[in-house]
């Protein structure tokens, strides 16, 4: 199984990329930017550069996200992501941000299906196999999604990762696992699965489901929160696989809070020679806590919203250590 870091909008820029993977990157077989728009009218923004250098991103795979419904724009982006040296390059029909939506990108590409036939022709009539696509499976109705892979069957798409909410669903409920089987089922190019596995448990799950409901098999697994929640987790899920999934051989691949530790004091000192002052960099390390705090340390509550509260590096670290230490 190929096991994908999905990308995640503030988060797992290249800083988060470096560090994740020198610490926890076992069983990854690819990374994925946060969207790109590389053709905005301001032109490629400095963070751009730095996302896409292959300078920052080196010792593994990286696959750059383009966003966008332009295929003219789509086809300078792709010009200049090639010249870098990036074959496959992902397009992102998934996002469910609003900011974004209103302008009909992301899952809000999903509205307008002729406007998405014409984009999809526009940038596969050349032949390349080397597009991937991100996507949702509707705007407001699982229903939808029959019309949508109508659509994507038609094209020579290298890889579909299917994140089974609608648009309007962002992050809530259940996914609509039966939708993704029906998709699995239907289509004509490799598809990957993403959404809500955040143990091992639930990969176990999502593979006995699609053995007993489909004669096709899935490519990949795309993981974006449930690495956040628990680092180790691709880990775990691919040695996992190696043993059966005996308990105690899991176990074993688990994270250790001396590696969570290694992995945040990294993340810090990286965070505090990008930014000039203590509140971006306390901000950052929030944001992982947040999804430390759902999952490893859900039970160190008390402290965990100490960690929340903060507002020094000196209080992080004592809260932190803290943590760590039991």
């Amino acid at each position: 199984m190929n096991f994908y870091v999905a990308p995640l909008e503030g988060i797992t820029g290249y800083i988060f990329r470096n560090i994740f993977n020198e610490c926890f990157g076992t069983g990854v077989n690819k990374y994925y930017t946060p969207f790109l728009a590389l053709c905005s009218k301001k032109g490629v923004t400095d963070k751009e550069k730095n996302e896409i250098s292959p300078e920052n991103n080196k010792n593994y795979k990286l696959v750059p996200q383009v966003m966008t419904v332009c295929v003219e724009d789509f086809v300078k982006a792709k010009e200049k992501l090639r010249s870098l040296g990036y074959d496959e390059i992902n397009i992102n029909f998934g996002c469910p941000a609003r900011t974004v939506t209103s302008r009909g990108r992301g899952s809000g590409a999903l509205r307008d299906l002729e406007k998405l036939d014409s984009f999809l022709d526009g940038i596969y009539k050349d032949g390349d196999e080397n597009i991937s696509i991100k996507t949702r499976i509707g705007v407001e109705s699982p229903d939808e999604f029959g019309k949508v892979m109508d659509i994507y069957n038609k094209y020579p798409i290298k890889e579909l990762t299917i994140h089974p909410r609608t648009m309007r669903e962002v992050y809530k409920g259940i996914p609509h696992r039966d939708v993704f089987i029906e998709a699995l089922s239907t289509a004509k190019m490799p598809v990957c699965y993403n959404g809500d596995i955040n143990s091992v448990e639930e990969y176990i799950e999502l593979c006995n489901l699609i053995k007993e409901h489909s004669t096709n098999n899935i490519s990949g697994v795309m993981i974006g929160r449930g690495i956040l929640k628990d680092p180790a987790l691709i880990r775990k899920i691919a040695g996992g696989e190696n043993t059966s999934f005996n308990a105690e051989d899991i176990k074993k691949y688990g994270a250790s809070n001396e590696e969570v530790r290694i992995m945040l004091c990294k993340l810090q000192n990286e965070y505090t020679n990008k930014f000039s002052g203590q509140m971006p960099v306390l901000y950052k390390l929030k944001e992982i806590w947040a999804y430390l705090g759902q999952g490893l340390y859900v039970e160190h509550r008390k402290l965990f919203k100490k960690i929340m509260k903060c507002k020094s590096l000196e209080e992080y670290e004592t809260y932190m250590n803290e943590i760590l230490s039991q």
